[in-house]
């Protein structure tokens, strides 16, 4: 048989209840703001990586691209030089080269 203690502990039990779920859907909120927020700032803290990773391989690209033209200065230099001290060999292997070239590229 049902009595008013009952109905009111059930009562309040639903209450209880309910008041649960509130609280527990307050902490799943607060929970997903607070991984929100912890992504963010690490999503920021990435694109600082990446920014400061990208300015340092432009940086060294430029480096290695002025000490290749450097290189490449200094062996046309040399090149001019010995193609003036000895001109001869220069167009023997000017033509050499030039044969070398011709055979590769004219055989399919």
């Amino acid at each position: 048989m049902v009595t008013a203690e009952t109905l009111a502990r059930h009562s309040s039990s639903e209450i209880d209840l309910g008041a649960q779920i509130a609280r527990l859907q307050d902490d799943v909120s607060s929970i997903a703001a607070t991984v929100g927020k912890i992504a963010e700032r690490r999503m920021g803290e990435l694109r600082e990586d990446a920014q400061e990773g990208m300015s340092g391989l432009v940086h060294e690209g430029q480096e290695i691209s002025s000490d290749v033209f450097a290189r490449l200065t200094k062996l046309e230099a040399s090149l001019e030089q010995t193609v003036r001290t000895q001109p001869l060999i220069a167009i023997g292997l000017a033509s050499a080269v030039g044969f070398l070239l011709s055979e590769v590229t004219h055989r399919r």
